[in-house]
């Protein structure tokens, strides 16, 4: 698990809240059973995760601010930024969670779509009530 928290300014990096910050992350990763490495940093968002994100196989963005209806809202968007900067898959998701019950798996065959198959396999072990549902596509595909 790669996390980030963005700071105001430099000044934050060696204060309280930095601190409790980082063991907080600890401690949920190790209650969790997940190595984590948590990053503070200052800059743009957008810019940053995006950056970071070539160590990842898929980045989770939560939705809190959706870009506007108007065209220049749009492109000065920080999801934009985000979904065109990540050198991986950008999955968003809602501002509220709510208790996941089916997933979907779509497969094309790529490596990429394979190794999500082992990803998808773990999941009932975590979550034992989730349904999932392969849908694959394949160019070659005799009808």
């Amino acid at each position: 698990m790669l996390g980030l928290h963005m700071l105001a300014d430099d000044a934050e990096y060696g204060g309280e809240a930095a601190i409790r910050l980082r063991q907080t992350f600890d401690t949920l990763c190790r209650e969790a059973g997940v190595a984590g490495e948590i990053t503070l940093s200052t800059g743009t968002i957008a810019h940053e995760v995006a950056a970071r994100a070539e160590r990842a196989d898929l980045l989770v963005a939560r939705l809190n601010h959706p870009p506007g209806a108007r065209p220049r809202e749009e492109l000065r968007s920080g999801l934009r930024t985000l979904l065109v900067r990540a050198p991986c898959p950008v999955l968003t998701v809602l501002a509220r969670t709510f208790p996941a019950r089916h997933t979907v798996l779509a497969h094309d065959g790529s490596p990429k779509a394979r190794e999500a198959i082992f990803v998808a396999a773990y999941l009932p072990c975590r979550w034992p009530d989730l349904e999932l549902m392969m849908v694959c596509a394949h160019q070659n595909l005799a009808l």
